[in-house]
């Protein structure tokens, strides 16, 4: 059994009195051994935590302290040697000092997953699992364009990766793009590219979307674009979070003091949403990993799938 070892400071003109042998023996017959104990180590006695009822501690503290066979400043140190444990958890009125902060393993992960329903909002999901070869055209290229009718002249499960940043629709300037369109027409063309982007998308291919929500505005778009993709079948794969270091916190949120009633969130980050199509596995990846595989000159791998290729 395992236990938080802490010195008990004790001058050490006491270390070696009887009457301190007989006071230590004296605590450790008020506890159980196995949650905690005073134990003598060659010239000094050590605190052995396990657990600890606090208001336990504190009655046989003071009850012993109006012996007066007992000498009160070994059972002040054995007090605030204990209270000094800042690290601790909770089990009922116990304070737990060894394996409270353990990672908890879930036993039958697997079979749990089965019935909870993993991913239940793809059931019903019918995606072609024959992959297509990007036209030749489109191979090593960038294509300047509108991004639904681009996608819209490439075949469907032709693509391994899509990775893209929509504007935002926050009023940042560009060249050829209104960025504060009406909410409702930002999203309905939007969502008619995000359509494209499925359908081109091989199977077990993944999209990545870099998306900022307008807290301004109060709209959350990369909730919104995650709830269309999970619309349409696709695999929430996860989310992470691209910190900015302060890029956009340059202010302070006044908060109660100047917008009482509003007080605005301050955000340092973006987000990026991933999604796989059809299955979490890639097969190509998965392929690649259990079997040799050629590699013809002209770079597409053995068995005709092409390599993933950047859009």
């Amino acid at each position: 059994m395992s236990y938080r070892v802490v010195p008990l400071p004790l001058p050490k003109d006491l270390v070696c009195k009887a009457s301190t042998e007989v006071l230590i023996e004296e605590l450790n017959s008020r506890f159980n051994h196995s949650e905690l104990s005073i134990v003598k180590s060659d010239d000094r006695y050590e605190l052995h935590l396990r657990e600890a009822v606090m208001s336990h501690v504190e009655t046989v503290v003071e009850d012993l302290c109006r012996d007066s066979r007992y000498d009160a400043t070994i059972l002040c140190s054995f007090l605030s040697t204990i209270k000094e444990q800042s690290s601790y958890g909770l089990s009922g009125d116990k304070r737990v000092y060894v394996g409270y902060n353990a990672e908890r393993k879930v036993e039958g992960r697997k079979e749990k997953e089965t019935r909870r329903g993993r991913h239940f909002y793809t059931n019903g999901a019918s995606f072609d699992e024959l992959a297509n070869l990007l036209p030749e055209p489109y191979i090593n290229q960038i294509h300047c364009g509108d991004s639904e009718q681009v996608l819209g002249q490439l075949p469907a499960n032709c693509v391994d990766l899509i990775f893209t940043s929509p504007p935002y629709n926050f009023g940042l300037g560009y060249d050829a793009q209104e960025d504060s369109d009406q909410w409702q027409n930002y999203f309905d063309k939007l969502f008619a590219i995000l359509d494209e982007c499925v359908r081109v998308l091989k199977y077990g291919g993944r999209l990545a979307i870099n998306i900022q929500p307008l807290y301004s505005d109060y709209i959350p778009s990369h909730h919104m674009i995650s709830k269309k993709l999970m619309d349409a079948k696709l695999i929430w794969k996860g989310e992470i979070l691209w910190e900015k270091n302060n890029y956009n916190c340059k202010y302070t949120a006044w908060g109660s003091w100047k917008s009482p009633s509003n007080p605005y969130l301050k955000y340092t980050w973006e987000f990026i949403e991933v999604f796989c199509k059809g299955t979490l596995q890639n097969p190509v990846t998965a392929s690649m990993q259990t079997s040799v595989r050629t590699i013809s000159r002209n770079g597409s791998l053995g068995n005709g799938l092409s390599l993933p290729k950047r859009t």
